[in-house]
């Protein structure tokens, strides 16, 4: 059964989730063909199609809904390709909700031994000789383990990576993480264990914050 979706409301849909053909591909379960036919406007978008989309749409901003983002976004099949890697930074942000900022690239706290060694193309890693606290082991809702970092890790190595993960996402964040009530001394005391550079710039974008 077709939906009340016309082409340009299927293409708007990638357009404001900053979707590829491959990663729209992804989240509808559909090949590329598939897609190509959808935006064209050769084939009907089906109801089932348009729900996934509207659904995947909702809960990448909406914090309540992260295990539905984790199942779309396939974090779990993330955190199998990358041993003992969290799903951190601007990218846990995002499904928290904190950031407007595009999740097609996905920051992951590695250990160092593992930079270097054959990763995901879509994992940009983040180098951490701390890789058990501040970890949530969620289950997303088709049943997928993954690991994603709490709220005080999420920021700590967003601002500690502010370069790589885009500085303006990283104030934006920073903002949000506050006005929902995450600890300033917590993100302190976590910041001291990861280093000085983390400490400076965690002061830093919490300076910005009126």
């Amino acid at each position: 059964m077709s939906s009340a979706w016309t082409k340009e409301d299927f293409n708007g849909w990638m357009d404001r989730n900053g979707l590829t053909y491959v990663e729209a591909c992804e989240v509808l379960n559909l090949s590329i063909d598939d897609v190509c036919h959808l935006m064209d406007g050769t084939k009907p978008v089906w109801a089932e199609d348009q729900e996934r989309a509207e659904r995947f749409e909702a809960s990448r901003f909406v914090s309540d809904d992260i295990d539905m983002a984790a199942a779309l976004a396939e974090l779990s099949n993330t955190c199998k390709l990358c041993p003992q890697g969290v799903i951190t930074g601007v990218s846990a942000a995002a499904l928290r909700g904190w950031t407007t900022a595009n999740t097609h690239v996905y920051f992951v706290a590695l250990l160092p031994e593992y930079v270097g060694k054959p990763l995901p193309s879509n994992v940009v890693p983040v180098v951490t000789d701390n890789i058990l606290d501040r970890v949530e082991v969620r289950k997303d809702v088709e049943g997928g383990w993954y690991r994603l970092a709490d709220p005080v890790r999420t920021v700590v190595d967003a601002v500690r990576d502010d370069v790589s993960q885009d500085r303006f996402s990283v104030e934006e964040l920073v903002r949000e993480a506050i006005a929902e009530g995450v600890d300033r001394a917590e993100l302190l005391d976590f910041a001291q264990k990861q280093g000085e550079q983390a400490v400076e710039r965690l002061n830093f974008y919490l300076s910005q914050i009126n």
